[in-house]
């Protein structure tokens, strides 16, 4: 099991939350996405 199994998604936030760039900047950095 993951560590998000017990973290249920929510409609009602839609995909609102992309829209605030501290959001994003979190996300970038708790993937650390890298090159190639």
């Amino acid at each position: 099991m993951n560590e998000f199994a017990p973290h249920r998604a929510r409609k009602r936030f839609g995909q609102n939350f992309l829209h605030d760039h501290g959001v994003i900047n979190r996300i970038l950095r708790g993937i650390a996405p890298r090159e190639g």
